[in-house]
């Protein structure tokens, strides 16, 4: 895999040739932001400028993100198939009367009307009875359903082991020695608490020792496994050893009885203590030990008292053994107890032994490092945090549908709590996909107060749904069960002055004679059918496919990708063109492999190259119709809720970018941890779909398509969503399937390490991927990573320019920024500042608008100042042209009451992506006319375009410069 030097030395090798000697900063970049369409449409106004002003075809990098993406698109996928190239379209766009053909009569070409046409994209067709509209719901509607069954099975399957598990005790419960398997459990549980303190106890030995590697097996996967889960499994033990043992003869032991079997903790911790002494001999032929280290021995205090108070504190265990057994008698001869004690057993027996190890530790002093302390601390966490998922599964399962059976008596009552639960959960689904919730409470307060609250209601109501179900299933073979047990007292209660609570009484018997009644193989049966099901439909259901993003990319496709083909619908063979399918109207050929969009090689770069097959198909395929324009970036992000590096816990995302040469992503902490010169970067036409016979998309020219890398750039609503993602809101919009990121191979493993088969895009076998979905617990060292909008990241795309040292950028900010605080620009500057060491320093104050809604700027110009280079010495300084729509007194008068009429314009949000023509219009007009205005060529009297950027950096300085002047206010 590349690393990022060696991506930008064979960009600037595309770029620039081989010979050419390279002063940093170099480079002309410019930069489309995230916002949909809006982003769409402002910049191809501002690309129409560019074309008029005779600059578009001396930008040598086009960075887009999200909507920036879909212009982007448009611009270079007609580049590729003009036969004039750049310079065509250059002429097309900026002077399209002078260059009209003759056998055409629009007013602009017929590429820009097409964008017009399918302004509205996702639906061209309008109206509630349209095609587009439904053949979207329909669409939407299977993917729910789809997505909705492997993730219903699975927690199915996780709500009815509580029911496995308890209707297996019962049906061994009359055929089993009880008090032989309590004996056995006992014993067991004694020797699973000494093996995990043992080990425990040489782990936290070592880990006051740091000069030298830690052992392999000192991570959280092994503690574990041979320590959080021997004591668990303990804890459960106990539990069946004090159920089945005799109560006549447990109430009879004298308290020294319980305190012996309190001494097994002192036991454990004298087996420990020799442990610890054996971790430290081991220790002594390999650690450079100082005096002011810890001392390479046990002292006779350590050797004495870690066992003795082990000891005092086990006695104390002893006896809240006695308490507890207490507890559990009260359980047996109420009758139905054992649901009781395998529910919240487990978490008492394992607080009891957090609160005796928390004595030890504090008797202990300072005979323990502190390191240890938090060793001991974070085992414990771990515990406790099992246990209380073991806990809150049983009595969710259990005892909620218990208490339905029992104290559900109003219908009406849990018809309007199933509406609410409903409600909520569209409203939360609604404002996750809002642009108006940032999730850092800065959106809008309402939407935020729902976004937060709404997943926990989904959550808890989902649960108590699935877990009312998995009683029905599991009772559905025990409901012709006989009279109840006990109902001469429930008609003696019925015949006094309390009939209510006779029927609470009688459903309450009801249920428990149920619950008994369950036959262990119905359930189990049940439990591996729903998991056999989940585990199949993961398998043949293709997360990508079946999320949204297929729906939204074949829509973006047809419309900014297909907007430059020929129209041959009606027309012969001879015809190459774009021929839609006439129910559908998707053409597959609207979309173009990525790896295309380069310039025909040199004969030496062929020589020097080391081909495989898909790049040489790829090469020939360029030297036929090479493309010629600026070189394409499209920014996505890889999200990282749990990544490695606790300084990127706010952003939660990396910084992922596909190029025609190379994708993938790059930071500096990769190189430590792998070997010298490994990346993070493979070659496009490699990655994710290597070039395949089989595949009809890929059948000779493999990698990601353009349409795809589009739609992953503007996959704005995910569950995992960078800076924005909220667990609970994944969760809900996993659920409801609101996913339009995509699941693609590591692009820093190898293709035979990601998968045993060649990679087809998303994982194989999904249910995996699913769940880091929907429990947002995704990251960038799995086999497959999650790619979503790159506004996620970073929303200006001015970060991966950077990254390239570009001389010159120009930065097109076309978000939704009502309120024109700029925040997008504030979060670029500060992650190049904290990534590369980049200072990039503008004052945008001038662009706010006033009262009356009127700015003075419609950009300003800033510095970008580089870090030295290698060597020390001090690199030229960059620039950037920002810009932003803004309303001066002098834009259009069209444009102008259009602002009028709709308050939010030019920051309309960006849920509409359902443009109207006069909303087109307007921001494509605005685009244009803010493109000009800084050019110069609106002036009175109009200057001639700029020959240069650098000259039409000096225009803006020096426009601004007078505007200041002329107005200081």
């Amino acid at each position: 895999m590349a690393t990022f030097d060696q991506v930008l030395k064979e960009e600037r090798e595309y770029l620039w040739g081989q010979d050419k000697i390279i002063v940093e900063p170099e480079g002309v970049g410019l930069a489309f932001s995230g916002g949909g369409i809006r982003s769409a449409t402002f910049n191809l106004g501002i690309l129409q400028g560019l074309a008029k002003a005779k600059l578009l075809d001396k930008i040598h990098y086009l960075s887009t993100v999200s909507g920036g993406g879909y212009i982007g698109g448009w611009l270079i996928s007609w580049i590729l198939r003009d036969p004039g190239g750049i310079a065509g379209v250059q002429n097309q766009l900026g002077e399209y009367p002078k260059f009209r053909p003759q056998d055409e009569t629009n007013v602009e070409p017929k590429q820009v009307n097409f964008l017009r046409d399918y302004s509205n994209y996702m639906t061209p067709r309008l109206g509630i009875f349209g095609a587009d509209t439904w053949a979207g719901i329909a669409t939407y509607l299977r993917n729910v359903m789809l997505n909705q069954l492997i993730l219903i099975a699975l927690l199915g399957t996780v709500v009815l082991l509580p029911w496995c598990v308890l209707a297996t005790c019962h049906a061994l419960s009359p055929i089993v020695n009880r008090n032989c398997l309590a004996w056995i459990s006992g014993v067991v549980a004694g020797l699973l608490l000494i093996g995990a303190v043992s080990w425990t106890s040489a782990q936290c030995t070592r880990c006051s020792y740091t000069k030298i590697p830690p052992p392999e097996h000192a991570g959280q996967k092994w503690v574990l496994y041979f320590a959080v889960l021997p004591l668990f499994c303990s804890a459960i033990l106990t539990l069946f050893a004090l159920w089945l043992a005799p109560s006549r003869d447990l109430v009879e032991w004298h308290q020294w009885r319980w305190i012996l079997i309190g001494a097994t903790y002192g036991v454990a911790h004298v087996c420990g203590v020799v442990c610890r002494y054996f971790a430290i001999s081991n220790l002594k032929a390999s650690y450079p030990h100082k005096l002011s280290d810890p001392p390479l021995h046990l002292t006779f205090y350590q050797w004495t008292l870690i066992p003795g108070t082990a000891f005092v504190a086990g006695a104390v265990a002893g006896l809240l053994l006695e308490l507890l057994n207490k507890l559990f008698i009260l359980w047996k001869f109420y009758g139905h107890g054992f649901a009781h004690a395998l529910t919240w057993g487990p978490l008492l027996f394992v607080s009891t032994f957090l609160f005796i190890g928390g004595l030890h530790i504090g008797l202990l002093k300072i005979l323990i490092q502190n390191e240890e302390q938090e060793w001991w601390g974070r085992a414990g966490g771990l515990l406790l945090v099992i246990s209380i998922a073991w806990t809150g599964l049983f009595a969710l399962t259990i005892f909620v549908p218990w208490l339905f059976a029992t104290e559900g008596k109003w219908v009406k009552t849990k018809i309007g709590a199933l509406l609410a639960w409903a409600a909520t959960t569209a409203f939360g689904v609604l404002s996750g996909k809002s642009s108006k919730t940032s999730g850092k409470g800065d959106g809008n307060p309402g939407l935020e107060i729902v976004a937060l609250i709404s997943p926990y209601i989904f959550i808890l109501g989902m649960m108590i749904l699935l877990s009312s179900g998995a009683f029905w299933l599991a009772t559905y073979k025990a409901e012709a069960t006989s009279a109840c047990s006990n109902c001469s007292a429930i008609s003696a209660l019925a015949s006094s002055d309390h009939p209510e609570g006779a029927e609470v009484l009688l459903k309450e018997d009801r249920f428990w004679k149920d619950a008994a009644a369950l036959g262990p193989g119905w359930v189990w049966s049940v439990t591996v059918a729903l998991f056999l099901i989940a585990v199949l439909l993961a398998w043949r259901v293709d997360i990508n496919i079946f999320s949204m993003n297929l729906l939204y990319r074949n829509r973006l496709v047809r419309c900014y990708l297909g907007a430059s083909r020929k129209d041959c619908t009606d027309q012969g063979s001879e015809c190459v063109g774009r021929r839609p399918n006439p129910f559908t109207g998707f053409d597959p050929n609207d979309d173009v492999p990525l790896a295309l969009f380069r310039n025909r090689p040199t004969q030496l770069e062929y020589a020097q190259r080391t081909m495989t097959r898909s790049l040489s198909n790829v090469l020939q395929e360029v030297d036929q119709q090479p493309y010629t324009g600026p070189f394409p970036i499209l920014c996505g992000a890889l999200n990282v809720t749990h990544g490695e590096k606790l300084g990127w816990q706010e952003r939660k995302a990396e910084s992922f970018a596909f190029t025609p040469l190379y994708c993938g992503y790059d930071f500096q902490e990769m190189h430590r941890s792998e070997r010298e010169g490994f990346g993070g970067y493979q070659p496009t036409e490699e990655y994710a779909f290597p070039k395949d016979a089989n595949d009809p998309s890929h059948p000779e020219i493999g990698g990601v398509r353009l349409g795809t890398a589009i739609s992953i750039s503007g996959a704005a609503a995910s569950p995992n969503m960078g800076y924005h993602t909220s667990p609970p809101l994944a969760f809900l919009m996993t659920m409801f399937d609101v996913r339009l990121g995509w699941w693609l191979a590591n692009s820093r493993y190898q293709n035979k390490y990601v998968s045993w088969f060649k990679p087809k895009g998303a994982p194989r076998w999904s249910l995996v991927y699913l769940l880091k979905e929907l429990f947002a617990s995704t990251t960038d060292e799995s086999r497959y990573v999650y790619l979503s909008d790159g506004g996620h990241f970073e929303n200006l795309a001015v970060y991966e320019l950077v990254r390239r040292r570009c001389k010159f950028i120009i930065a097109c900010d076309a978000d939704a920024d009502e309120s024109v605080l700029f925040g997008d620009l504030g979060n670029t500057i500060r992650k190049c500042r904290s990534d590369f060491g980049v200072e990039i320093s503008l004052n945008p104050s001038a662009m706010q608008p006033n009262k009356k809604k009127f700015a003075k700027l419609h950009a300003v110009i800033g510095t970008i100042d580089y870090p030295p280079d290698e060597k020390g010495a001090q690199r030229d300084r960059g620039y950037i042209l920002y810009i932003k729509p803004t309303i001066t007194k002098d834009v259009p008068r069209d444009v102008l009451a259009y602002s009028d009429t709709h308050a939010p314009f030019p920051n309309q949000t960006t849920a509409d992506q359902w443009f109207d023509e006069s909303q087109f219009e307007s921001y494509r007009r605005l685009g244009l006319f803010t493109m000009q205005t800084l050019a110069g060529m609106l002036d009175d009297p109009p200057k001639a375009p700029p020959v240069s950027i650098e000259d039409l950096f000096v225009r803006v300085r020096d426009a601004n410069i007078a505007r200041e002047n002329a107005h200081p206010s």
